[in-house]
């Protein structure tokens, strides 16, 4: 006999990133822990078409889910670029203070411009990009996405090369936490240690001889 299972129900799920919080069905609240939720900020953002990736993980008695990648959806792209203007796109990973991180700019210029300019502004970007994040922890640097702080504060710098229609991140994404990284290397370096035989002491038996068969004829 099977033992009877209980009925599915809505669990609490907080989302400290904004301060919001969304229910999730499920038996019990373990069930629920390290599902996937996509949420649509557009309202949020007003009318910036963004999608928020988060999951689940338990703290404590309670459920959160953590921001893992945002991502600016195709039709809003479309929706902005412009005639007669060049865009610069560039794909890189970085380190922030707790986190490796998967980033794409895209740069929308407000005239078209050379390939000097376009290789200026993508290289400016990655430098400008890189010194931003390394100094914040993955929890801030969501925040200031939402924020707009963070694109206001490149946008600025970039602006001293070629000024621009757009600057964002088109996809931002954290691939591993410094925890998780520690973990692989810690599993790689085990793995890399060579196996230790245990010593035997066996005796060599001595080798008989081989006797050749000899054909013999009358």
């Amino acid at each position: 006999m099977k033992p009877k299972q209980g009925r599915k129900k809505f669990h609490e799920v907080e989302i400290p990133l904004m301060n919001d919080i969304c229910h999730l069905i499920g038996r019990a609240k373990e069930e629920i822990v390290g599902k996937t939720i996509k949420l649509d900020l557009s309202r949020k953002l007003r009318g910036k078409s963004v999608e928020l990736k988060l999951r689940t993980e338990k703290q404590g008695e309670k459920v959160i889910a953590v921001p893992i990648s945002m991502r600016i959806l195709p039709f809003y792209i479309r929706r902005i670029m412009r005639k007669r203007t060049s865009y610069v796109e560039d794909s890189f990973s970085l380190d922030c203070k707790d986190a490796t991180l998967k980033i794409k700019p895209l740069l929308i210029t407000r005239k078209k411009v050379s390939r000097i300019v376009k290789k200026t502004l993508r290289e400016k970007a990655k430098g400008e990009i890189k010194e931003y994040l390394e100094k914040e922890k993955i929890e801030n640097i969501f925040e200031d996405l939402m924020s707009g702080k963070f694109q206001k504060t490149i946008s600025l710098r970039l602006k001293k090369i070629y000024p621009l229609l757009f600057f964002d991140l088109r996809i931002f994404e954290a691939k591993r936490t410094k925890t998780e990284k520690k973990v692989e290397e810690k599993v790689e370096k085990e793995k890399k240690k060579p196996i230790k035989k245990k010593e035997t002491k066996a005796k060599e038996k001595p080798k008989k001889a081989v006797k050749k068969a000899t054909k013999t004829t009358k």
